[in-house]
């Protein structure tokens, strides 16, 4: 008799123990029923970044999720839950209900928002890598695999080309970021962008500039990696430099427009011809460049007959 009011307090304990998670439906069993996930392939953002450290599949630790239901308008089952590593499974103490919900999942690596269109994250700089994931038709009482993205867009190196045969001193490559807003992680898209920064150097800096090239061998720079996160969309770069060939020498700023990809590390520089393979000079000869010459004309010897007589 003692044992079996042992075996069956055992059992009530154990049913006490699950009933406690906050998932409304409840667990219908307390083995094998956990909601847990794994990392499906590998992402990474460049090694090395300016006070950040790059997420990787490798350095992962804790995620949060959040689980809706519905489709045109979802109803919260739980919001930015904390889930932890555990060998290489992720887990935070949720359970799958007995029947399919037909949940969606929302991970990030940091703390979300629920809206009726979809989990958002807002951050409000951009020094923290942010990786997201969404999943719209998990398998039910399964381990899912979650493919976590970048959210940002990533400025890696920049590389200058000059003309041949010119010399570019105090080149400086500047650019106006916008490294806050709100990110949704249904559509994918910036619903909001922040506002915009102070201007950021990505080449030189406010008060020092590089050399592009020499007259001698006209070659490409490469900046260092900048690792600059930021959100990702169509920016102006700012080029101030000075142009030299032999005593003509000017100041210019020039601009253009770059695109640059979400949770990809935007490298900037030459274009290159893809029928011949060489480097495209980026930076243009100058207009006001007038080069002084002289012509010459040497009048030609005109025949002259002498008639002499003796």
């Amino acid at each position: 008799m003692k044992k079996t009011l042992f075996y069956f307090a055992t059992a009530l304990v154990a049913l006490v123990a699950c009933s406690k998670e906050d998932n409304p439906d409840g667990p219908a069993s307390c083995a094998g029923n956990e909601i847990s996930f794994i990392m499906g392939g590998d992402f990474a953002a460049a090694v090395g970044t300016r006070g950040a450290t790059p997420v990787t599949t490798a350095n992962i630790t804790s995620i949060h999720v959040s689980a809706t239901t519905g489709s045109s308008s979802e109803t919260t089952v739980f919001t930015s839950a904390l889930f932890e590593k555990d060998g290489s499974t992720w887990k935070g103490g949720k359970y799958w209900p007995a029947t399919d919900p037909g949940y969606h999942f929302y991970a990030a690596n940091t703390e979300m928002a629920h809206t009726s269109s979809g989990a958002t994250v807002s951050p409000s700089d951009a020094s923290t890598d942010i990786v997201v994931s969404y999943l719209a038709n998990p398998t039910f009482q399964q381990q899912n695999a979650l493919e976590m993205g970048h959210i940002f867009a990533q400025v890696g190196t920049v590389g200058m080309k000059a003309p041949e045969g010119y010399a570019v001193t105090d080149m400086k490559v500047s650019i106006i970021p916008r490294i806050g807003g709100t990110y949704n992680l249904k559509s994918g898209q910036w619903t909001a962008r922040g506002e915009e920064q102070d201007v950021t150097y990505i080449l030189g800096n406010a008060s020092a500039g590089v050399t592009v090239s020499t007259e001698a061998n006209n070659e490409t720079y490469t900046g260092p990696d900048n690792d600059l996160w930021l959100l990702p969309g169509e920016y102006v770069l700012t080029a101030t430099y000075t142009i030299s060939k032999g005593d003509y020498s000017n100041a210019f700023t020039k601009t253009c427009t770059v695109m640059l990809l979400q949770g990809r590390n935007n490298n900037i520089g030459p274009l290159v011809d893809g029928t011949t393979g060489k480097d495209i000079s980026n930076i243009p000869t100058p207009d006001d460049m007038s080069e002084i010459t002289i012509g010459i004309t040497v009048t030609p010897w005109v025949e002259n007959h002498v008639d002499a007589q003796f």
